[in-house]
């Protein structure tokens, strides 16, 4: 049986000219970052990164701080208490912090400002016989909105089968009183002037 000998291979700079691998190298080392450019904020999110617009968008807005040594950790798993503390950063949940977002207002106006007018509330009252149905619709003033509704006054024996909003300005109410005796009940039904204000 022959055995062949392993002939050592020759350094790589023998093959290659020095100045030739030097130039290699170098065009190497300037070829990575182009591949690997990220964003500002986190090392590890290139900016052809699926989410790169969100994670930048979230941590411009102070939601998340990333995962330590300037990285976001895109692929790692999230616990149930860094869920928490985006929360608390995004709704400001916690006594003493600031929101991001702030849900109580649409385009820089709060809830006062799409309703000027006072709200009024109009009560009619009717009565449902025993042993039968009766409903009630009641309609707030031409060109106002209805807010919500209710029935008052109704007694054990008298069932509630349908009371909801009809359309936008009306309350809409069925009852079946399923006792010996008739019953009196109330619709209440909250109306307001909706007409949005914008101040341009």
């Amino acid at each position: 049986m022959r055995i062949r000998s392993a002939t050592p291979r020759r350094p790589l700079t023998r093959l290659v000219p020095r100045r030739l691998l030097a130039t290699l190298v170098g065009l190497a080392i300037l070829a990575v970052p182009a591949v690997a450019i990220a964003s500002h904020q986190f090392s590890d999110v290139p900016t052809n990164h699926r989410f790169h617009d969100d994670i930048d968008a979230i941590a411009d807005a102070g939601v998340t701080v990333g995962c330590g040594g300037g990285k976001y950790c895109p692929d790692a798993f999230v616990t149930r208490g860094q869920v928490a503390a985006f929360l608390n950063r995004l709704g400001a949940l916690a006594e003493g912090t600031t929101p991001v977002v702030n849900a109580d207002r649409v385009d820089g106006l709060d809830a006062s400002a799409f309703m000027p007018a006072a709200t009024y509330i109009i009560v009619e009252e009717a009565s449902v016989l025993a042993g039968e149905t009766n409903g009630l619709n009641v309609s707030c003033d031409g060109g106002d909105r209805v807010l919500s509704g209710g029935l008052f006054d109704v007694e054990l024996q008298t069932h509630v089968t349908d009371n909801y909003p009809f359309d936008t300005d009306t309350w809409e109410a069925f009852l079946l009183n399923t006792g010996l005796n008739d019953d009196e009940f109330s619709l209440h039904v909250l109306c307001a002037d909706f007409a949005p204000v914008h101040e341009e």
